[in-house]
């Protein structure tokens, strides 16, 4: 039975493992992590990026509790700092309040002795980690630290959902992006997995079990460290090229090369692709690949290839304002009504949004709705894929605003 401190704290080095379940110790050197320039990015110059997770006894933060809160932080002022890994443990559910109050204690004092503001980068924080912290707190009657109420804090997979259609990962979940960034880890577990293995532990204590459950905090503390670059991915993607959450040179998305490709598919018949090589705005930390019907897309390191598909064929251009044309049936085709007053009325009608068209055949690129720069064409009126022609994006002055137009509309 624990009498003096109703916790445990846990300190990591990068080899040995220390705890103590009745007495505090000094913090132990964790070291640096691999991926400071992303995590000064994130946090600025005056701000102290704490990694958080916590492990509950389930998801109703007015009845299940906090067991297990775990943080990563700077030790160190310097731009390079080193970072020291914290675990707060509760032996049972009857010890939450205690963790609690130490974690507040312990951020109070970390930002009196630094001196800089603190913010908390999460995995999926702002729907769950967040919010249950701050239930517990006022259901345990006790002040909600001011850093964990007041500062705005970093998701990691709020920041990447939105481009989750690229990675094409069943889960979206910190070890499908650990595995997608060939990342290992000791533990094999799930959170949820874990509240029975808790329950076990609380009444037999057994040290197996208490290895179980601290390991899968600490590698999802360490983890979010690891992941960091894949931010870089949701980066290209985009649309504001101003974005300064990562850093990028003034080659963004500029054009290497561009050009028409020829190639013989399995069933024989000639396939044409626009291919477009640019500059990526930030480095990726490993290769990836992606493709749907509109696009393939891979990149590597700082370089991006965009393969695009040819339509061959014949597709329409619908005039907006139909009321100003006339519709010619036996040449399906609209024209404007300046000339179609020129023609036998008995030729022609007035058209309607769906014929105010003119037909081409051609060689057709994808081309995104909001791309006003080039001329629309659809193979019907309220057909979602629209197109341009070849010739037109080709011979465009700015080749690079299509090319991340079109990016973000294969994401959208």
């Amino acid at each position: 039975m624990i009498q003096e401190l109703k916790y445990t704290c846990v300190f990591y080095t990068r080899t040995e493992t220390y705890y103590t379940t009745n007495m505090k110790i000094d913090n132990v050197f964790l070291g640096k992590i691999s991926n400071n320039d992303i995590y000064k990015t994130l946090n600025g110059s005056n701000c102290s990026g704490i990694f958080l997770d916590i492990e509950t006894t389930g998801l109703k933060r007015d009845r299940d509790t906090v067991y297990l809160i775990g943080i990563m932080y700077p030790c160190t002022k310097d731009s390079d700092p080193d970072f020291n890994i914290r675990l707060f443990f509760a032996e049972s559910p009857l010890e939450e309040k205690d963790i609690l109050r130490e974690l507040s204690l312990f951020l109070e004092d970390y930002k009196k002795d630094s001196g800089i503001n603190l913010s908390f980068i999460t995995f999926n924080g702002d729907r769950f980690d967040i919010p249950f912290l701050k239930a517990r707190f006022l259901l345990n009657n006790i002040p909600c630290p001011a850093a964990l109420a007041d500062t705005v804090h970093t998701d990691i997979y709020k920041l990447i959902k939105p481009y989750r259609k690229y990675f094409g990962l069943s889960h979206l979940n910190q070890k499908s992006i650990e595995k997608l960034l060939k990342i290992n880890r000791e533990d094999t577990y799930t959170g949820g997995e874990l509240i029975n293995v808790y329950k076990e532990y609380s009444g037999n204590k057994d040290p197996e079990l208490y290895k179980l459950l601290i390991t899968h905090n600490r590698d999802d503390v360490y983890g979010m460290s690891g992941i960091l670059p894949v931010i870089s991915y949701s980066y290209i993607f985009s649309r504001v090229k101003s974005d300064n959450r990562i850093n990028s040179d003034d080659r963004s998305y500029s054009i290497i090369r561009s050009g028409v490709d020829s190639h013989i598919s399995f069933d024989g018949t000639e396939v044409k692709e626009f291919i477009i090589e640019f500059h990526l705005p930030c480095r990726v930390p490993v290769p990836h690949l992606f493709h749907n019907d509109r696009i393939f897309l891979s990149v590597n390191e700082n370089t991006g290839v965009l393969r695009l598909p040819v339509f061959e064929g014949e597709l329409k251009h619908y005039f907006d304002n139909y009321k100003d044309y006339y519709y010619i049936p036996s040449e399906d085709r609209a024209i404007l009504k300046t000339l179609g007053s020129l023609m036998d009325p008995e030729t022609c009608e007035k058209a309607k949004a769906d014929n105010c068209y003119i037909r081409f055949s051609g060689d057709f690129l994808p081309l995104s709705k909001e791309d006003r720069s080039i001329t629309i064409y659809r193979p019907e009126r309220k057909c979602n894929f629209c197109y341009g022609r070849l010739e037109d994006i080709k011979n465009t002055p700015d080749l690079r605003e299509y090319l991340i137009n079109i990016i973000a509309y294969a994401f959208s």
